[in-house]
């Protein structure tokens, strides 16, 4: 925090009347040290105590009164933060059953914050984990004494504990409760302080629960709230993850152009060397939003243009990725022999990555390019052992309906790169919407 605070919070902060997060801010300011806001605090200060004017020592003590209170607030802060550290360095060695082993006086607000970092902390290697230290956090949280701490700060304990353990059922696919606990996180903000970084928090997560649940739509109308609120803090390259986010939840829902925008201004606000696999995300998703849209010639510059930026993809997978999307481009542009080859290429690297379902998908593009090349019957096997794939993934009805017609159509001689460009298009879309409807186009002939 840089700039000054108002005389109007430098009052609020003596009379109680901030949020956490505002204090917490304000007390950094004034910590700098900042001398002409520190004089205003304390004028504040002889103003609750004394509205007349008083004698110059008076005024002196009542600014030290106030730099005491902002001392001693700043110093509970680094303690719990110290603590909570180290119990999460702990944690870390034993796991949740580690709880068990902690030493008996300890802070409770710290133990809280080291269950929830731990959480946060295994939410891609230990789903499991990510579970249970929420749950402990939940459970830590009930223990509060409302007579300790104060009702409203107690009641953004739950709130927190309660949102983490609402994205921690969401990331293990336990939808309905992630649901509930989400509700009891927003119910428990409305009786808390009204920090206002926190209810970001929660919308955050109401947003990527709501995408998880194809509900794209709601995910983007609070992704907005939480975009506003980093650009009101000039907290660019958070508003900008924000933006990619609801760039990718557009293209979801086939806002192509919409979704390229978003993108865009997206990743202008990004500090790339803050992120750089989210700056790499954020041009490969707008490199296969162009792609999608048929934006040919656009797509090509930007890969040209950006080619350092997608050398920053880490992994296997990143560079596949990005070599179907040049399959793509070469087919888009009539050269069916560099597709094709380009496509066997991606096809054996899914593979070797044990992913069935994007190199089925891959083989529907190589299917594509041999229709048009003239090769119907490798079409067809190509063709058909990506149906099998389909079949044993077990995949969404209305996907399902589509390769069961794409099959049919085979079968009947009167398949088309149009009919098999279609068919994947829904494909790759039902990846993210299984419950995306798969409606024929009128250029579908009907034997």
């Amino acid at each position: 925090m840089t700039d000054h605070p108002g005389s109007e919070e430098l009052a609020a902060l003596v009379r109680g009347g901030l949020t956490s997060l505002r204090t917490s801010e304000v007390v950094r300011h004034l910590l700098l040290p900042c001398l002409p806001c520190a004089a205003i605090v304390g004028g504040a200060m002889q103003q609750l105590v004394n509205p007349a004017p008083v004698p110059e020592e008076q005024y002196d003590a009542a600014l030290n009164r106030a730099l005491h209170t902002v001392f001693q607030h700043e110093k509970s802060l680094r303690q719990r933060k110290a603590e909570a550290e180290r119990l999460e360095a702990i944690l870390a060695q034993g796991g949740p059953f580690a709880v068990g082993d902690l030493p008996f006086e300890i802070d409770p607000l710290a133990l809280i914050d080291a269950l929830l970092a731990r959480s946060w902390a295994v939410r891609h290697d230990k789903p499991g984990e990510m579970v249970q230290f929420a749950d402990l956090a939940v459970k830590h949280a009930q223990t509060l004494d409302a007579c300790d701490y104060g009702f409203p700060r107690v009641a953004d304990v739950h709130c927190r504990a309660w949102a983490e353990m609402g994205n921690a059922l969401r990331a293990t696919d336990q939808y309905s409760l992630a649901t509930q606990a989400l509700a009891n996180s927003r119910s428990m903000f409305e009786l808390g302080t009204g920090d206002e970084l926190l209810e970001i928090r929660v919308t955050e997560l109401e947003a990527s629960l709501a995408a998880d649940r194809r509900q794209f739509t709601i995910a983007r109308v609070k992704l907005t709230r939480v975009y506003r609120f980093y650009r009101r803090k000039r907290m660019d390259h958070l508003a900008g993850r924000t933006l990619i986010l609801k760039g990718l939840y557009a293209n979801y829902e086939c806002l192509g152009d919409e979704a390229i925008d978003l993108l865009r201004q997206g990743r202008a606000l990004l500090d790339p060397m803050r992120d750089p696999d989210l700056h790499y995300s954020a041009v490969h998703n707008e490199l296969l939003c162009l792609a999608d849209a048929g934006r040919v010639q656009e797509a090509k510059r930007l890969r040209i243009e950006r080619s350092r930026e997608l050398s920053w993809g880490k992994g296997r997978v990143s560079q596949v990725r990005l070599r179907a999307v040049d399959g793509r481009l070469d087919a888009a542009e009539g050269k069916f022999a560099r597709a094709e080859e380009i496509f066997r290429e991606v096809k054996q690297g899914y593979t070797e990555l044990g992913r069935k379902y994007h190199a089925a998908i891959t083989s529907l593009d190589l299917a594509t390019i041999l229709l048009r090349r003239g090769r119907w019957v490798e079409a067809k096997e190509e063709t058909l052992e990506a149906v099998k794939v389909f079949q044993a993934l077990q995949i969404g009805l209305e996907a399902y309906a589509s390769i069961i017609l794409l099959r049919e159509y085979f079968e009947l001689r009167m398949i088309t790169p149009e009919v098999m460009q279609e068919i994947t298009a829904h494909l790759r879309r039902a990846e993210y919407d299984p419950h995306a409807r798969f409606t024929p186009p009128p250029s579908f002939r009907v034997p």
